[in-house]
């Protein structure tokens, strides 16, 4: 039974090939119509952009912090893209005791939603790694952020960000473990 079934199904596919061949489905006054499509490949180059924020950290009770940030960012696809390399600096000017100034360099993946509203309004996220050391403490570790926000333009976004940084602070007779996290809102300006 096997056998006669899989004859019939290679005598099926062979009908069907050599219909198409000739320019007629069987059964069918349907025609084949072959076309020549040409594939168009853009080169999409890295993007430099300027993120400016304003908001808080966790453990601050002083007041407001800003932070400013430089990063380039590679799309491979519309919707997928490569945050290659970002620096940023994030610090609370007002504080009276100190200020708390973190520098961080990290890299992440990015996407991007379809556009929903006007010419490129999109709903973007992203996660990003890497070091972050802070000045006053003079402690570094591992530093992360994540973020979504909406693509105003092409050139234009503003989002929400949180920022974590976890870093042993060496003192005079113990290590001290500290935790910044940093939430602020966030407007990107590409160059």
């Amino acid at each position: 039974m096997k056998k006669i079934f899989l004859t019939c199904l290679v005598a099926l596919i062979s009908l069907s090939t050599y219909a198409q061949e000739k320019g007629k489905l069987v059964g069918s006054d349907t025609r084949l119509i072959t076309t020549t499509t040409t594939t168009t490949v853009v080169e999409r180059t890295p993007v430099t952009y300027i993120d400016l924020g304003i908001g808080g950290f966790a453990d601050d009770a002083e007041g407001f912090a800003i932070d400013f940030g430089l990063r380039f960012t590679k799309m491979f696809t519309p919707n997928i893209g490569w945050d290659i390399l970002k620096i940023s600096a994030q610090t609370t000017p007002d504080s009276e005791i100190y200020p708390n100034l973190n520098l961080q360099a990290k890299t992440g993946i990015r996407g991007v939603t379809p556009i929903l509203f006007g010419k490129s309004g999109a709903v973007y996220g992203y996660f990003d790694g890497g070091y972050g050391y802070n000045i006053h403490d003079e402690g570094g570790g591992f530093a992360w952020e994540a973020g979504i926000g909406v693509n105003l333009s092409k050139q234009l976004s503003l989002g929400l960000a949180y920022n974590n940084c976890s870093y042993t602070i060496e003192r005079y007779y113990y290590d001290e473990d500290v935790s910044c996290e940093y939430v602020s809102l966030r407007l990107g300006i590409g160059l």
